[in-house]
């Protein structure tokens, strides 16, 4: 089933809507970046997207509300663990996963690869995250 096309803001715009109280990482080095690509592109067998890889040139990853997306610290973790699942993202009991089947991001049940419904297609990386983060921040309170 083909992912339905979003209108959703830019990605540098949405790294720069998360609050500071959020936790986001600064980007690492060019060669801790690119070995994150390495590691996307060996668990899905395809070359990291571009808008993908671009979130690694704003920050290593990010959490919000819930919505951990996976910087170069939590994939050596996964790796180290043996975890062989394809997440970049986990969010409550769902992941956030690139079939490159499919050639487009779903958000699935955590041990599933196919998405409840096909609102959870996705055609971008910047798509995914620009409609799964304002739905995250609007519900996101901060503590003094």
């Amino acid at each position: 089933v083909p992912a339905r096309p979003r209108t959703v803001a830019p990605l540098p715009e949405l790294v720069a809507s998360i609050p500071s109280q959020c936790r986001v990482p600064q980007p690492r080095a060019v060669s801790v970046r690119d070995w994150v690509h390495r590691a996307f592109t060996r668990a899905v067998k395809v070359p990291a997207p571009d808008d993908y890889r671009a979130l690694f040139d704003l920050c290593d990853g990010f959490e919000v509300n819930g919505l951990l997306v996976y910087g170069a610290r939590e994939m050596v973790k996964a790796q180290l663990d043996g975890v062989k699942e394809k997440y970049v993202a986990i969010m409550d009991d769902e992941a956030l996963v690139y079939s490159g089947w499919d050639s487009q991001w779903q958000r699935v049940d955590i041990g599933s690869y196919d998405p409840s419904c096909d609102d959870d297609r996705y055609q971008t990386f910047t798509e995914m995250i620009g409609t799964i983060l304002p739905q995250r921040l609007t519900t996101y309170t901060t503590h003094p």
